[in-house]
């Protein structure tokens, strides 16, 4: 109790008019924060967000975080008696009581009487009107600021932790200025102090166990967001001093859990950490599970028989797990009565079983008991199964049979008894059932009564094999064959795992009985986006930010020949061109003179790369160092489909090298006048897409080492033996006229420009009749476009035919063409299209392009050719189809995957780098160019989410656009990418020197966009 406070006595169970008031969860929003609010997650339509006040919408999130901050899950509150007292304008009371569904008493203040919504919210409490209250004040350009109050005697038996107290009379500060003294560690004016906080029972688990962390979120992008927010708090003071069965507590009980979920299992920070990381970039793990929470139904539970015993099985879950020592303490006297030995010394010997009866007789034991413990989680069985002497622990947990009954029939061997009639759905055959049914098909009969959840009750799955086997025969989808346990030492728990699973599928209660105590928490805040409400592009567009402009630059640097060392291979993989094969040879001589060892391998005798491999690796005398592809002449790899297979050449070498396992030898790409390093160098696109190949393998095989050098002809290859023994870290190299590049990302700044970009003439966007097309569409028109033609594969959606057809009745001429960029005269048709009557064609939009996640090592050339096809062949169609029109620009749509990587995007990151050395070729031979490396653009549910951007909001990418085109800039990277925590999430890029001069600054320059 806080000195000077009211004494809290109830008398009748009803408060006394000077109850202590709790504030238990603060949360806000301030200007700096807002750039509109997250409509879809509340579930407002696009159209109903723009008839809203935006600080409304505002509101609905800053009340979400504060449930959230005070540990209470916001649905757990619909249609419950919680008060709504808000300072704010009309309507607002509404929103938030219609969309939180709740049913206390609800009141709206004026503004500049913001205090008396603490008021009023108190006295509703104190007068039992309510259990709990939303005290929330907007203040337009100031902020809004939610309290959450409760009475103390109440937070304390719920174990709610107390920020502040209120007591009886004397005048409290508002709710926004409340919450930010709370920010700042100050207890705010006309409060009290929280006191003591109340002792907290543990949970029953003992140190070293694996815990279930849980997350969720409504779409990918915020999924990934909370995974590395977290990832980040964990590396905090306040993430530090948390325990591990806290945080999991904290994350089943006190977080909501939506549809759209992903678990970590993990003993400890570092398993946690490594969880996390994957989920945030969207990759696989052993440890994660992901699902949608669309409910997991009933489980069935699966009694397997003999072979799933093991000596000691029982000993880990009698030390921690409460429930099953429970289970087995109930079981002990009747196995000591009818069975003559005791379950529990039994389950923890670790010694062979005496006879096979006994072995039975404590297999039985311990279904019932696993049984119990799932039980005990809430997941209750809705049918059962068994299969051989499992039959009898499925009869007995379906209630057709008593324990004693089920231990005398294991020690006499008999099946024949008279049971019960089942409370549970009974499959395969039971004791008594002259004819059993065969696993397979009663497993096949489970699933046409539309059962999709299969437990193994057993130490060891071996039925599950046979779930999933029956699910692919009788051709059903969504199966969920789930283990209880394992014997194998050294795996993890499986019991845990299962929970994890369950919970991910949208089990309603495995994580609340798991833990059912859980601390509150500072945990981070939801991400709410900073998007606009709906997709209408404003004229005036606001400067982003949060936003990041970063560009490609090359550095001069010093170079020195290494000293002697001791020798070392070196394998050369020269490509099918003369040129490249005497490269290999020239390169080989060169190393041989400073004492190490080439080998060349030609392409003729490509098939022996794997033994080569092999036995360069095993040579201990001089042990292979690198692996050198040479890729030849310009003229090899002008044409798309040419430098196509070039990139499959690499895969293959990447798939043999990585084979080797343990430390790899360094990947070196060597090309002649590929890339664009001095100004007027046109550089050759067949060739310069291999540096994306280089940024995503810095993620996925950072072992690796890929490096990729570029020479030209004076230096030629003479410079390369030295390049290769010195092993500086650099991987992008070029050397120029005896000079060495070395290739660095860095921030800039846009200036700022004003002005339209576009005007009267023809138009036309590749890829158009998408989510991009309409919104490209309207800022050319809006700019006075006269024509614009969207091509396209597929039909409009119905928001961009309304789009279109909306510009259509503003005057602007709209014409859609249907095929395939890449094909054949549809570049020519489009440019037919847009230059019909004499008009003048201005401005191309090359936005075609496939996403196509996949590893790799895991490409093959139909996956290539998904991403390659629209994004290469087609930019290289629409590049000839226009080469001949003076243009005021030929904008390439990139991706910052060409720029910086990302994992499981090689095929994007390739033809996106591909593209950018397009519109380098263009402008070095006197034609319009411009590319930019966009991260994610915010289009909506169902995006493909960016595993390093977040998406920004339309409007900001516009914006910048303008002022990328304005000022005539040839590549630029328009992202919103928080790179410290990329480094944090990937710490090995931060030892990368392209990346070194963003990771040393901490963050480059804030974008700034200009008004459209």
């Amino acid at each position: 109790m806080t000195e000077g406070a009211a004494s809290g006595a109830s008398r009748n169970g009803h408060p006394e008019p000077g109850e202590p008031i709790a504030v238990i969860g603060a949360g806000c929003r301030m200007p700096g924060e807002v750039t509109g609010f997250d409509a879809g997650f509340f579930g407002i339509s696009a159209s109903e967000a723009r008839a809203l006040d935006p600080w409304h919408g505002v509101l609905l999130e800053a009340v979400w975080s504060a449930l959230e901050h005070a540990g209470i899950p916001p649905r757990a509150l619909r249609g419950s008696e919680t008060g709504v007292f808000v300072v704010a304008g009309p309507g607002a009371v509404e929103l938030l009581a219609g969309r939180f569904d709740l049913r206390g008493p609800c009141a709206r203040v004026d503004q500049g009487r913001a205090p008396e919504a603490v008021h009023r919210a108190a006295w509703s409490l104190r007068r039992g009107e309510c259990a709990l209250a939303v005290a929330c004040a907007v203040v337009p350009g100031n902020g809004c600021g939610v309290l959450v109050l409760e009475r103390l005697d109440r937070a304390r038996a719920d174990g709610d932790r107390t920020l502040a107290v209120l007591g009886a009379g004397g005048s409290a500060e508002g709710p926004l200025e409340a919450v930010l003294a709370l920010r700042e560690g100050r207890v705010p004016a006309g409060y009290g102090g929280p006191g003591a906080a109340m002792p907290r029972p543990r949970p029953g688990f003992s140190a070293g166990r694996e815990h279930v962390f849980a997350l969720s979120a409504h779409t990918e992008q915020a999924l990934r967001r909370r995974a590395r927010d977290l990832v980040r708090w964990l590396e905090t003071p306040a993430g530090r001093a948390v325990e591990a069965c806290d945080l999991a507590a904290a994350l089943a009980v006190r977080r909501e859990h939506l549809d759209l979920r992903a678990t970590v299992v993990a003993a400890g920070r570092g398993g946690l950490a490594s969880g996390l990381r994957a989920i945030s970039i969207g990759a696989t793990a052993a440890q994660v599970c992901r699902g949608r929470g669309e409910g997991a139904g009933g489980a069935v539970f699966v009694f397997s028989g003999s072979g799933s015993q093991w000596p000691g099985m029982g000993r880990r879950l009698l030390t921690g797990e409460p429930a099953f020592r429970a289970e087995v303490e109930a079981l002990e006297p009747v196995f000591l009565g009818t069975a003559g030995f005791s379950l529990r010394k039994q389950l923890r010997q670790a010694g062979k079983q005496a006879g096979a009866e006994r072995s039975g007789m404590v297999l039985f034991g311990m279904q019932l008991a696993l049984a119990g413990l799932w039980r005990a989680h809430g997941v209750e069985p809705v049918a059962v199964l068994g299969h051989g002497a499992g039959e009898i622990a499925a009869a007995v947990l379906a209630g057709a049979l008593e324990i004693p009954d089920g231990l005398a029939l294991l020690g006499s061997g008999a099946r024949q008894v008279l049971p019960g009639p089942p409370r549970l759905a009974c499959y395969s055959g039971m004791p008594g059932d002259p004819d059993p049914v065969p696993l397979r098909a009663a497993l096949a009969t489970a699933m046409s009564e539309g059962h999709r959840v299969f437990l193994e009750v057993s130490p060891h799955p071996i039925a599950l094999a046979a779930v999933r086997a029956t699910a692919v025969e009788e051709g059903v989808p969504g199966i969920s064959a789930l283990p209880s346990m394992s014997r194998y030492a050294g795996r993890r728990e499986e019991f845990v795992a299962s929970l994890a699973a369950l919970h991910a599928a949208g089990h309603a209660t495995v994580l609340g009985r798991r833990y059912p105590d859980a601390p509150v928490l500072d945990l981070p805040e939801p991400p709410w986006p900073p998007t606009a409400a709906g997709p209408a592009v404003p004229s005036q567009a606001e400067p982003a930010g949060d936003g990041t402009v970063f560009e490609l630059g090359w550095e001069r640097v010093p170079s020195s020949e290494p000293p002697p060392g001791p020798s070392r291979t070196w394998l050369l993989l020269p490509d099918d061109s003369s040129t490249a094969l005497k490269q290999s040879f020239m390169v080989a001589a060169g190393l041989a003179l400073r004492g190490d060892r080439g080998y060349a391998l030609p392409q003729d005798d490509a098939e022996e790369l794997p033994a080569v491999l092999a036995e360069l690796s095993t040579d201990r005398s001089s042990p292979l160092a690198g692996v050198v592809l040479f890729a030849g002449s310009l003229a090899e790899y002008r044409f798309p489909e040419l430098a196509q297979h070039l990139l499959l050449t690499v895969t293959e070498v990447v798939r043999r090298v990585t084979e080797l396992g343990g430390t790899l030898p360094r990947l070196w790409l060597v090309t002649a006048h590929g890339t664009a390093v001095l100004d007027g160098e046109p550089g050759e696109p067949g060739l310069a897409f291999l540096r994306g190949l280089v940024r995503v393998l810095a993620f996925e095989h950072p072992g690796l080492h890929a490096t990729m050098v570029d020479l030209d002809g004076l230096t030629g290859t003479g410079a390369l033996p030295a390049e290769l023994r010195a092993g500086r870290a650099d991987d992008e190299v070029a050397w120029r006229r005896g000079e060495r590049f070395v290739a660095r990302l860095r921030g800039v700044t846009l200036p700022a420009r004003r002005g339209p970009v576009a005007g009267a003439g023809a138009y036309v966007i590749t890829g158009g009749l998408g989510r991009l097309g309409p919104l490209l569409a309207t800022w050319l028109a809006e700019q006075g476009a006269s024509r614009i033609v969207l091509c396209g594969r597929g039909g409009a959606g119905a928001e961009a035919r309304a789009a279109l057809a909306g510009l259509r009745a503003a005057g602007t001429e709209i014409e859609l063409v249907r095929g395939d960029i890449a094909a054949p005269g549809v570049a020519e048709a489009v440019v037919a299209a847009a230059t019909a009557g004499g008009l003048t064609l201005r401005g191309v939009a090359h936005a075609a392009g496939v996403l196509d996640d996949r590893a790799l090592i895991e490409v093959d050339g139909a996956d290539l050719a998904r991403a390659w096809r629209p994004k290469v062949l087609g930019g290289w169609r629409l590049h000839k189809a226009t080469e001949g029109f003076e243009l005021d620009w030929w904008l390439a749509f990139s991706a910052t995957t060409a720029l910086f990587g990302a994992p499981g995007r090689v095929a994007d990151a390739a033809a996106n780098a591909w593209l950018d050395a397009l519109v380098r070729w263009r402008r070095a031979n006197g034609l319009t160019g411009t590319t930019v490396n966009w991260g994610a653009w915010d289009t909506g549910p169902g995006q493909r989410a960016d595993p390093l951007a977040e998406p920004m909001a339309p409007a900001q990418c516009l914006a910048a656009l303008s002022a990328v085109l304005a000022g005539d800039r040839p590549a630029t990277a328009v992202a919103c990418v928080d790179l410290p925590g990329a480094l944090r999430t990937f710490p090995g890029l931060a030892r990368r020197p392209f990346l070194e001069a963003l990771a040393r600054e901490g963050r480059p320059d804030p974008l700034y966009l200009p008004s459209v």
